[in-house]
């Protein structure tokens, strides 16, 4: 369980830590470009599936709510998966995001602008 946690915390410090300013995202993360994107991120999250979305360089975490993730469409989990993943496609032309519930799995990743859904095992 220990192992878990700080797993779990050093992933939530990475996500929700500023990049330094030479190397920061339009406020949010989210360039002009990305608008659309960010919209439909924050209406999932006031839905109750997207917990938080933070930045790094080429890279980033989204962290999901996971029985709400589950519940979605494999479409939808791909077009959140991909939303999140424009200001990083925009600035930086390639990356990676990773997906994870809260306090459990991975669910997948956005790599060089192609979502890789992972097989989940209950």
């Amino acid at each position: 369980m220990k192992l878990v946690t700080a797993v779990v915390s050093l992933s939530l410090s990475f996500a929700i830590s500023a990049p330094a300013k030479s190397q920061r995202l339009e406020p949010g993360g989210f360039s002009q470009q990305c608008e659309a994107e960010r919209m439909l991120l924050e209406t999932w999250r006031q839905k109750g599936v997207v917990y938080i979305v933070g930045y790094k360089d080429s890279g980033g975490v989204m962290f999901v709510h996971t029985n709400a993730w589950r519940r979605i469409t494999s479409h939808l989990q791909s077009r959140l998966a991909l939303a999140a993943y424009c200001p990083i496609g925009s600035k930086f032309g390639s990356g990676r995001l990773d997906i994870g519930g809260r306090i459990g799995p991975v669910f997948g990743a956005v790599v060089d602008g192609r979502w890789q859904k992972r097989k989940e095992t209950h």
